[in-house]
């Protein structure tokens, strides 16, 4: 009662709140929680201003995963995904599950997978800023991960699992590509149409 107004950064949040009984005039949304002078300093200090981003892959064929290594992230589904496509998959973050999404990928003996672990604020950067696409297979609810934000940033489209704020951000068919969370025949058929398609990745 002493709160005279919530800012919440989707509208899946604001909604969850209402079914929690929360007032509705005190409920606002609001998008602007990511700081893009981040990723503006990067831009300047690394002098890549006039740089196309969409057009950078040349020479960097892989798609990219951010993120805590943790089952309800979806990283299990899409392993299972990648797994016999000739898609290159590199997978920063560490976590609890680390060792064991590892150990699947050696058991099923995936060689294109690569687990970088956790990478500084740049590197993410330039990972981001040189892969094809960015994969958030989220199985829980996000809200408003800064992976997509970041990814729109460098141009990068993103195929993301319907759930959360996940669907407010990445639009079908215009800034990426939705799939059910949790199903690996939707994922996998998502990540191989977008890897095959040069055109609508610089879109």
């Amino acid at each position: 009662e002493q709160v005279d107004a919530y800012l919440c950064p989707s509208s899946f949040l604001r909604d969850k709140f209402l079914e929690f009984g929360f007032e509705p005039s005190k409920m606002f949304v609001s998008n602007l929680c990511y700081d893009i002078s981040l990723v503006d300093n990067f831009i300047q200090e690394n002098k890549f201003s006039d740089v196309s981003f969409s057009n950078s892959t040349k020479g960097n064929d892989y798609i990219l995963y951010v993120g805590r290594l943790e089952d309800v992230k979806g990283i299990r589904t899409l392993i299972h995904a990648v797994e016999g496509t000739q898609i290159a998959l590199k997978i920063v973050g560490a976590g609890a599950a680390e060792e064991e999404f590892k150990n699947l990928v050696r058991e099923k003996n995936l060689s294109n997978i690569e687990f970088l672990g956790f990478q500084d604020k740049d590197s993410v950067f330039r990972l981001t800023m040189h892969s094809k696409f960015v994969v958030v297979p989220s199985e829980w609810y996000e809200n408003f991960p800064f992976s997509v934000i970041e990814s729109f940033l460098f141009s990068k489209p993103v195929i993301g699992s319907k759930i959360g704020g996940i669907p407010e951000l990445v639009k079908h068919e215009e800034t990426g590509l939705l799939f059910e969370a949790g199903n690996i025949t939707d994922l996998r058929s998502n990540l191989i149409r977008l890897w095959n398609d040069e055109e609508k990745i610089k879109a």
